[in-house]
């Protein structure tokens, strides 16, 4: 079976219709969570090791999100980063990233602990963004896949009134490559 996870900061109607595909979708400005304490515990060779002290529902996203095939994230976009409540959510995630480095492709990044990571697919969106913003955005995802050891990703834009729209097309392709149909 495929997995599928979708993060957003945007209320979606999503219509997914494939048993092949088993698709969880996290609305996050709903979704009680601490934030990231910067303590690290979850670096520390101890027993607590790749766990946040923090036990909440970020736990249950992090597992989905590693054993995901693609995930997307669909954020209001801040000065050319994510909205607070996705950049919350992907704080979260350090755990996923142990403090071991390599180096590849002439860049330092974190080693790679498990067997195979999602596709990240990003929808920014904004009803006004600048060149300069749109740039940053696509740099900030280019560095945030690196990191993650996605073995690709894409970035695309959208304003609030045509979201659902944009992810619906993306999630329809989707579905399409895994081999599912349906009527609209």
């Amino acid at each position: 079976m495929v997995k599928v996870l979708v993060l957003s900061d945007c209320l979606l109607n999503l219509r997914f219709d494939n048993e092949k595909v088993d698709l969880n979708y996290y609305y996050v400005n709903n979704i009680e969570m601490n934030n990231c304490k910067g303590c690290f515990n979850c670096w520390r060779a101890s027993k607590s090791q790749g766990r946040c002290i923090n036990s909440d529902i970020s736990e249950q996203i992090r597992e989905e999100l590693i054993e995901s095939d693609v995930v997307y994230i669909v954020s209001n976009v801040r000065y050319g980063g994510y909205s607070y409540p996705i950049k919350k959510v992907l704080d979260r995630m350090i755990p996923l990233i142990p403090p071991l480095f390599e180096i590849a492709q002439g860049k330092i990044r974190k080693l790679d602990i498990f067997n195979s990571y999602p596709r990240f697919e990003v929808i920014g969106v904004s009803d006004r963004l600048t060149r300069e913003q749109e740039q940053i955005f696509r740099l900030l995802i280019e560095k945030n896949a690196y990191t993650f050891h996605s073995p690709s990703y894409s970035v695309d834009f959208t304003n609030n009134e045509k979201v659902n729209e944009k992810l619906q097309i993306l999630l329809d392709e989707y579905n399409h490559q895994v081999g599912g149909d349906y009527e609209d």
